[in-house]
């Protein structure tokens, strides 16, 4: 443990070192710049503080409008849905015809086409 006399000598040294920087005209010019820009901090965080209530009422403003949106597509879904199956049942059923055709084609075969015709019927 450290005695009581090496502690003093410690923090002598250290304030005499301190005193004695804070004299350089150097030291002066470094204190004076970490000042101003402690101050433009200051003044760049106060500025941001004020502008705050204005962004949040931005911010609620997008938030309630993308509610709104999402109320009404939610509400639209199942309306488009239900059209889209419809749509593809009903394309379906109207190229019926053309799928049995294409499937009695491939079926029925042709000599010359087996090997176009083999990769699909075995895969």
């Amino acid at each position: 443990m450290p005695s009581l006399r090496s502690v003093l000598h410690v923090a002598f040294l250290a304030g005499l070192a301190a005193w004695i920087g804070c004299e350089q005209p150097n030291h002066r010019a470094a204190i004076e710049r970490r000042e101003q820009y402690l101050q433009r901090t200051a003044t760049m965080l106060a500025a941001m503080e004020n502008e705050r209530p204005a962004n949040m009422r931005g911010t609620l403003a997008m938030l309630q409008q993308q509610h709104a949106n999402d109320v009404e597509r939610s509400s639209r879904s199942p309306v488009e849905l239900d059209r889209a199956i419809r749509a593809d049942f009903d394309r379906w059923t109207q190229r019926l015809p053309d799928y049995r055709k294409r499937f009695e084609e491939l079926m029925q075969g042709n000599p010359a086409n087996i090997e176009y015709t083999l990769p699909y019927m075995i895969y």
